[in-house]
């Protein structure tokens, strides 16, 4: 995986190098390039590439890389970047499906993690920005509920998650499956 060092930093600490990685045609150098940008949430900049590898349509393995990076970060600064993709991203792509992922595997594990995550959003439903603030409730939700507010999901959310159903379907293909 391509890591690009602090010389050469342009304005708000992205390289060109890094730059170049965020707009790859390659995955793994868009996946390289979010965990590169994680620590340097918080500038106009930075927040922009993040919130575009956040919200890539071409590969979620991108898109879950780059949040787990900002997640794990545990600060305002990073969680605003997911909490605006959260509010942006269209509840049917699977975007969202792999941000959610993200969220479960990084901030629902540890009771710890929990409450700073909820302290985080809680702090952030206050951010000036509506688009945050909508992104924040959402994620504030999903930490309590485990899923995302009613009006977020799919249209067949009637049916559960994408993830209940899957799990009822490879119930039905075992036989002994409780």
């Amino acid at each position: 995986m391509p890591e690009i060092t602090e010389s050469g930093d342009g304005q708000d600490g992205v390289t060109a190098e890094l730059h170049g990685l965020a707009k790859s045609s390659h995955p793994e150098d868009r996946a390289a390039a979010g965990r590169q940008l994680a620590p340097r949430a918080g500038s106009d900049q930075v927040d922009e590439l993040l919130l575009e590898l956040l919200l890539d349509q071409s590969n979620t393995f991108v898109t879950y890389e780059t949040a787990e990076a900002l997640l794990e970060r545990r600060t305002p600064q990073a969680a605003r970047v997911v909490a605006k993709a959260v509010a942006l991203a269209d509840p049917r792509d699977l975007p969202i499906e792999w941000l959610g992922d993200a969220v479960n595997d990084v901030w629902l594990q540890k009771t710890d993690d929990v409450r700073t995550a909820t302290s985080i959003t809680v702090e952030l439903c206050s951010d000036p920005d509506a688009t945050v603030r909508d992104g924040a409730e959402k994620l504030r939700v999903r930490i309590e509920s485990g899923d995302w507010p009613r009006s977020h999901e799919p249209p067949s959310a009637d049916r559960g998650s994408w993830r209940s159903r899957l799990m009822r379907r490879t119930r039905r293909r075992r036989p002994n499956a409780p």
